[in-house]
């Protein structure tokens, strides 16, 4: 049988030190989710610049009539690409952390919420899974979210865009 009784003054103390914990790390969760998103939506916009010609290339045809071959400068694309994918690597995880630490903030100081708590720390872990190039680790057997220039590369379209006549 339950018994309703007055918290104590120590006790709403604990739970006003937990909420107040966790609103601290819910802006920088989303500090982070923000990062994360930014990060992978310029990794697509140069993907897709790059893939459509919209990003000055030089291309020389090496392989016969129709087929060129795509050079890109180093120098040009590589950093965006490496400051990209370590902001969102680095954010995922820190994200992962985030949450992580709200759900024991959560059981600690009895908030609640722990369903959907620790459904986005399982959500937060495949995405992080997801991020992580492990084609660069294990080769094509498992491919990440994430890509260097050498694959990006490897993965463009190297046929011509069509000419409208």
């Amino acid at each position: 049988m339950a018994i309703d009784r007055e918290p104590k003054i120590s006790e709403m103390v604990q739970i006003n030190d937990c909420y107040e914990a966790v609103t601290v790390i819910r802006r920088w969760r989303n500090g982070l989710f923000l990062l994360v998103f930014l990060s992978l939506l310029c990794l697509q916009a140069i993907f897709w610049a790059v893939d459509l010609r919209l990003l000055p290339a030089d291309t020389t045809s090496t392989t016969g009539p129709g087929k060129t071959t795509l050079l890109l400068h180093h120098t040009d694309l590589a950093w965006p690409i490496r400051l990209c994918n370590l902001s969102a690597l680095l954010g995922s995880t820190l994200y992962l952390f985030c949450i992580a630490a709200t759900l024991c903030i959560s059981i600690a100081g009895r908030l609640g919420g722990l369903k959907h708590i620790t459904r986005a720390l399982f959500i937060s872990v495949l995405v992080v899974l997801l991020l992580i190039p492990w084609q660069q680790l294990a080769g094509k057997l498992l491919l990440g979210a994430l890509f260097d220039l050498s694959e990006l590369r490897q993965w463009v379209n190297l046929d011509p865009l069509p000419t409208c006549n």
